[in-house]
């Protein structure tokens, strides 16, 4: 989907039930995405080199929401 300045690879994952979910790829490892508050009602489409995500949102069928989630410490 995305990579940044830091070499951080945004992307999204098939699990072997079929379920999608958003995936990092950062230092050599993947991380699911999902695992850490992101929902998989969308899909992701961006990262800044601060690590924010943009993402488009689907909580119901024809709406979509755009969202931010931010890294927090």
């Amino acid at each position: 989907m995305a990579i940044n300045d830091r070499n951080q690879i945004l992307a999204e994952s098939q699990l072997a039930n079929g379920q999608v979910h958003p995936a990092l790829w950062q230092r050599g490892r993947w991380t699911d995405l999902a695992a850490k508050g992101i929902t998989t009602e969308g899909e992701v489409v961006d990262i800044n080199d601060h690590g924010t995500i943009a993402a488009s949102i689907r909580p119901v069928f024809g709406i979509s929401h755009a969202v931010l989630y931010r890294k927090t410490r």
